[in-house]
């Protein structure tokens, strides 16, 4: 049975992805640094993800079904630094609990998490929210129109 899209999985296992992937010592390690210098708190949705996908770097570019394809590198440290975006920067995610994934389009914006699994793509603005990870991962890397900011906030 496929999880995935047959592109998306295509890009994943382009990525180094595999069906039952764990990388327990890289979650290990990001906890570590993101709750000692960035103050989050890595959640069971968090680290579900980063488990199986943490450290990928899939390229996805060109044209999408809607949009522009989103390139992921999914590790979390890359937010240090930039934890006021998840924290307070935008009054409607306050509360939610979000921890960072890693960032889309080269730096562009970056992928977070809240306690619940809706996913959000922030930088200057919430430009994308999914329900789920799988949601916005099909979404980025196949350039379809996701929902809009606060649609996974119900």
């Amino acid at each position: 049975m496929q999880r995935h899209d047959p592109e998306v999985e295509r890009l994943l296992l382009a990525a180094g992805w595999y069906r039952g992937r764990q990388v327990a010592d890289l979650v290990a390690q990001w906890r570590r640094a993101l709750e000692s210098e960035g103050g989050f708190t890595l959640h069971a949705p968090a680290e579900s993800v980063l488990l199986e996908y943490g450290g990928l770097v899939i390229d996805a570019h060109g044209p999408g079904r809607d949009l522009a394809r989103s390139p992921l590198h999914l590790d979390p440290t890359l937010a240090l630094g930039e934890e006021d975006r998840l924290h307070d920067y935008f009054p409607e995610l306050a509360g939610r609990g979000f921890f960072p994934l890693g960032e889309t389009d080269h730096g562009h914006a970056f992928l977070a998490i809240d306690h619940r699994g809706a996913v959000v793509q922030v930088m200057d603005e919430v430009y994308g929210e999914w329900p789920s990870f799988e949601t916005a991962l099909e979404s980025l890397l196949l350039g379809r129109r996701g929902a809009g900011p606060g649609a996974a906030a119900s």
